[in-house]
C-alpha cells in the first residue's frame, strides 16, 4: 500500500490498495477491497428526499477532472475519454445525463453511483472498474442513481456521525488489544474509556484470542482471559467478567500442575517443628512489580528491581506457620496486628476449584493456594 492514502475507514476485510489509490470512508464492505492504481474509491451514506437511504461509492481516477466538459473532449474517467469508458461498460449518455444538455455535461454530473446497501455498492464499484464483478449494466440502469454533485448535496449527516463513532470505538478497541498483548499497563484505557460499547468489545477480541491460545499457551491465554474480564467488568457485565477470570484461575492452575508432572515430584516427610516463624523487610519496587508472579513470569519471565526497608529497626512483615490438627490449610491475615482485622479462610487440600473466590473474596490469601499446590502442599 505505498503512496496510498486511507481516509476515515472501517473495515474487517482483507484491504489490497495499490499505488497512488484513495480509499475514503469505506465501511461495512462484507468482502475483500482490491483497489487499483490511481483510483480514487469514496463512499457517502446519502439520504434522498424521497426517505431513501444508502450509501453510494463513487470511483474515478485520481487524475480526472470531474468538472472538464465532455464536448471539449477533456472529460475523462478512469484516465480515459469519458465517453469511452461508458461504451465499453454499456452505458447510454441519456441515461447517464438525463436532461442535461450536451454543453453541460461532465463527469461531476453524470449519475454514475447507485444508492443502495454497502455489499451492493461495493459489488457496483468493483463492476465500474471492471475488477470482475457479476453486477451488469442492466441491473445498474434499474437503481436509484447519482452523480457526484448530486451524492454531495445529499450526504447524510447522522449517518456520517454514526461512521465516525464506529470508527474512533474500532480504533480504541483495536489500541487497546494490541496495548494488552504488549504487556503494557491497561488502566489508563479502562478509566477513559469511550464507553461501553468499546469496552465489551475490546474484552471479546481478548477473550477470543485468549481462546486460540489455550492449547499451546495456557498462562498467556489466562493472562487475556484475566484482562478481558478487567474490561467486561468495567462495561458492566459482571457475568461475563467472572467467566473470564474463572477460566484464567483453571488455566493457571492447568499449568502449575503441568509443571510439578514434569518436575521432581514433592516427597512426603515428618513434621520437624510445629511452628515456624519467618520475619522479612517490606520493599519498594523501583520497577518490574509484580512482573515475577503467574502468568506472566511463566510466559516472559520476571525482573524486579527494588530495595528492602526496615520500619523502626525491625522487619514488619511476619508469616508464622503452625501445624493445626484438621486438614485443611488455614489462611489467617493480620492487618496491624489488630485481632478484630482477622480473616480466616479454610482451603480444601484436595482442590484449587475455588482459587477465583478466594482471590476475588481474601485478597490477601490470594497466592496461597497455588503455592501449596506448585511446593506440594496441597493435591
Amino acid at each position: 500500500m505505498a503512496d496510498t492514502l486511507v481516509i476515515e475507514c472501517n473495515l474487517a476485510v482483507p484491504v489490497r490498495a495499490a499505488s497512488g489509490s484513495v480509499l475514503h470512508g469505506l465501511d461495512g464492505i462484507p468482502e475483500p477491497v482490491d483497489v487499483p492504481e490511481d483510483t480514487v474509491v469514496h463512499q457517502v451514506p446519502v439520504a434522498l428526499s424521497n426517505g431513501q437511504r444508502g450509501v453510494v461509492i463513487r470511483v474515478y481516477g485520481v487524475e480526472d477532472d470531474p468538472k472538464g466538459p465532455v464536448a471539449a473532449g477533456t472529460a475523462t474517467w478512469f484516465g480515459r475519454p469519458i465517453l469511452d469508458t461508458l461504451s465499453a461498460l454499456g452505458m447510454d449518455p441519456e441515461t447517464v445525463w438525463p436532461g442535461v444538455p450536451d454543453s453541460e455535461r461532465s463527469l461531476w454530473n453524470a449519475c454514475l453511483f447507485p444508492v443502495a446497501p454497502e455489499a451492493e455498492s461495493w459489488e457496483c464499484a468493483r463492476w465500474l472498474q471492471t475488477r470482475g464483478s457479476a453486477y451488469s449494466v442492466s441491473r445498474w440502469r434499474e437503481q436509484h442513481r447519482l452523480s457526484l454533485a448530486s451524492s454531495a448535496r445529499y450526504a447524510d449527516a447522522a449517518a456520517i456521525e454514526s461512521a465516525r463513532g464506529r470508527r474512533l470505538s474500532a480504533s480504541w478497541r483495536m489500541s487497546a488489544v494490541s496495548l494488552v498483548e504488549s504487556g503494557a499497563d491497561v488502566r489508563p484505557l479502562l478509566a477513559n474509556s469511550p464507553g461501553l460499547g468499546p469496552l465489551s468489545e475490546a474484552a471479546r477480541a481478548l477473550r477470543d484470542k485468549a481462546a486460540a491460545l489455550e492449547a499451546s499457551v495456557p498462562t498467556e491465554a489466562a493472562s487475556r482471559r484475566y484482562v478481558a474480564g478487567l474490561f467486561f467488568a468495567q462495561a458492566g457485565l459482571t457475568e461475563e467478567a467472572d467467566r473470564c477470570h474463572n477460566v484464567a484461575f483453571r488455566l493457571i492452575e492447568q499449568a502449575v500442575e503441568r509443571g510439578r508432572q514434569v518436575g521432581a515430584p514433592a516427597t512426603q516427610q515428618s513434621w520437624r517443628h510445629q511452628e515456624v516463624i519467618v520475619q522479612g523487610p517490606a520493599r519498594i519496587d523501583f520497577g518490574g512489580g509484580w512482573s515475577d508472579t503467574p502468568p506472566f513470569c511463566l510466559d516472559w519471565g520476571g525482573t524486579v528491581l527494588n530495595m528492602a526497608v526496615l520500619l523502626n529497626g525491625t522487619c514488619p512483615i511476619k508469616t508464622t506457620i503452625r501445624r493445626v490438627p484438621e486438614p485443611v490449610l488455614r489462611c489467617v491475615n493480620v492487618e496491624d496486628g489488630a485481632p478484630s482485622e482477622v480473616q480466616v479462610v479454610d482451603i480444601g487440600c484436595s482442590s484449587l476449584a475455588n482459587s477465583y473466590a478466594l482471590q476475588r473474596d481474601h485478597g490477601p490469601t490470594q497466592r496461597c493456594e497455588p503455592e501449596a499446590l506448585s511446593h506440594g502442599l496441597a493435591s
